[in-house]
C-alpha cells in the first residue's frame, strides 16, 4: 500500500487556480470565461451545481502551452516559457485587457502575418 494520496481526476476552482495557473482563486474566477473563450482553456465539467475540471483536459491544455516554449521566436531566441505565457494570458484575461498588446500577442500576430487587431479578432472567433 502506498503512502501517497490518490491522484484526483477532477479539480475544483481553487485547485485549478493554485496548481495549474499559479493565481489566486479570485483572479481565476474573474478570468475563467475569457480563458475559455479566447485561449482554449477547458470548461468545467457539465455537472449541475459543481465547478469541477477534468484533470486530463487541464493537462492537455498545459501541454499545448508547454509546446509554445519549444517554438523559437522569429528573432532567433528561445521561445517564451510556458509558465510565463500561462501567467500573461491569465493576467490579461483577469484584467479584461484589450489595450496595449502583450508580448505574446505581438509575437503570435507577427508569426501569423496579422495585425494585433486582426489576431485578437480571430482569437475571439470574429472577423477582423
Amino acid at each position: 500500500m502506498s503512502n501517497h494520496p490518490p491522484l484526483l481526476l477532477t479539480l475544483n476552482a481553487a485547485d485549478v487556480a493554485q496548481y495549474v495557473l499559479r493565481q489566486s482563486e479570485k483572479t481565476f474566477r474573474n478570468a475563467k470565461a475569457r480563458l475559455i473563450r479566447e485561449h482554449g482553456f477547458p470548461p468545467p465539467l457539465a455537472i449541475p451545481g459543481t465547478q469541477l475540471w477534468d484533470r486530463r483536459e487541464l493537462e492537455a491544455w498545459l501541454e499545448t502551452m508547454r509546446r509554445a516554449e519549444d517554438r523559437p521566436r522569429l528573432r532567433g531566441g528561445k521561445g517564451v516559457t510556458a509558465t510565463a505565457q500561462r501567467n500573461e494570458i491569465a493576467h490579461a484575461a483577469a484584467q479584461g485587457k484589450r489595450g496595449a498588446p502583450t508580448r505574446i500577442e505581438r509575437e503570435a500576430a507577427e508569426a501569423a502575418g496579422l495585425s494585433v487587431k486582426e489576431y485578437r479578432a480571430r482569437a475571439a472567433g470574429g472577423a477582423a
